[in-house]
């Protein structure tokens, strides 16, 4: 056996990985120049990233299967490979559908893979600490589109082009994955981190599907992330609409941005030390409230409470995200984190794109948020009153 690696470069490694693996999320800044290039329209061009989401869930979901059949190497191997084709291929498109296979598929594919074993490994190595290292791994990814996105941003707009930066991009992330490669060690079970969290539910994939607890935590995941996801993509039109330039608008984006990034270290470290149920009921309350501020500040017109709204909403959505796979983990087990976490990814997908889908049927029809806030209100005190009887179905398994 080889000398053991520390779990803290684990970790920070783990933290590198998932932020280039969160550049996927900034998708929109790629799509100004290409749509100028061939003169696509947005309805066109905005297929890509819903596919590169159905691209990531689902690879999410069968790195769990792959890994067991190979290995955690292996499938971020296969993972690097995929981001370096997509992105290379990206360089030389021509049509739209090239599009949607080389980003939509090649790269979002790629991210689920490695994200979830990345994710996966890195949570075996801390099970006495899962909320602080999925706080932080989640932290990593979601500012990934922010910081990354703004390296990228800079390139695109550059002597270089878009072109040339997909080719750069598509090789420093496959070299960052392949140096990683050694980190992706899984600890023996008898390892000093193992504690008796999980035992006795340690369910597989069709176990776990039969239990209520599941299906009540999956309308759970679904309706907060869902209505998180929908205020994070239309942040920039309700400060616009609340009167601010798209300069302020954008800086409300970052404030966003950073509530999302900084509350996936805070409740990780509330699930450590306060426990699951505290964590949970925490992320609920903070998205609820962070909606109903949200739509104070739109009715009133008053910019800086709509700032401090998208910054707790931010928050919220980034506390859920935080708690969703350490409590996959803890309330389900370990042995197949992987293939149960990418089955709630999987299944709770259709709801995000829902959200987000009817934030802009409502804009577009009535020219103002106002009915989608007041049913952003409602679905998220159901999702707060959801929180509880979650509670009594786990205690239950």
């Amino acid at each position: 056996m080889g000398k053991k690696i520390n779990r803290s470069y684990i970790l920070v490694c783990g933290v590198l990985v998932l932020l280039c693996m969160g550049l996927i999320y900034a998708w929109s800044i790629f799509v100004g120049p290409i749509e100028s290039d061939f003169g696509w329209t947005r309805t066109q061009t905005s297929m890509t990233f819903s596919i590169s989401m159905l691209g990531f869930s689902i690879g999410g979901l069968s790195a769990g299967y792959i890994q067991k059949a190979k290995s955690p190497k292996f499938v971020v191997t296969l993972g690097a490979v995929l981001l370096l084709a997509g992105f290379l291929s990206c360089s030389q498109i021509h049509q739209l559908w090239q599009l949607f296979v080389f980003y939509g598929v090649f790269c979002g594919y790629g991210v689920g893979l490695c994200y979830n074993v990345w994710l996966g490994t890195t949570l075996a190595n801390y099970n006495d600490k899962t909320g602080f290292a999925s706080g932080w791994l989640l932290m990593g990814f979601g500012l990934g589109g922010f910081i990354l996105g703004k390296a990228a941003s800079a390139m695109l707009y550059s002597p270089l082009g878009w072109r040339k930066t997909f080719i750069i991009i598509g090789i420093i992330v496959f070299i960052l994955l392949i140096v990683t490669l050694p980190l992706l060690v899984v600890p023996e079970k008898n390892d000093s981190t193992e504690t008796t969290v999980s035992a006795g539910n340690d369910y597989s994939p069709s176990q776990m599907l039969r239990t209520p607890a599941f299906w009540l935590y999956l309308i759970w995941c679904m309706i907060l992330l869902g209505v998180g996801l929908a205020i994070i993509g239309q942040a920039a039109m309700f400060t616009i609409d609340t009167g601010a330039s798209p300069a302020f608008a954008a800086t409300a984006v970052g404030m966003l941005s950073i509530g999302n990034g900084a509350s996936r270290v805070v409740l990780g470290i509330v699930f450590d030390k306060k426990g699951r149920p505290t964590a949970t009921l925490t992320s609920a309350i903070l998205t609820t409230a962070g909606i109903i501020l949200l739509t104070i500040g739109y009715v009133a017109h008053s910019l800086p409470t709509v700032v401090i709204a998208l910054f707790l909403c931010g928050f919220g959505y980034g506390a859920i995200s935080s708690v969703n796979p350490a409590s996959t983990r803890l309330i389900f087990g370990g042995t197949n984190f992987q293939k149960n976490f990418g089955m709630i990814f999987v299944l709770s997908s259709p709801a995000i794109f829902i959200g987000n889908s009817v934030s802009s049927v409502v804009k577009t029809a009535t020219g103002s948020y106002m009915l989608f806030l007041y049913g952003a209100i409602i679905v998220s005190i159901i999702g707060l009153a959801l929180t509880l009887l979650v509670e009594k179905a786990i205690k239950k398994i």
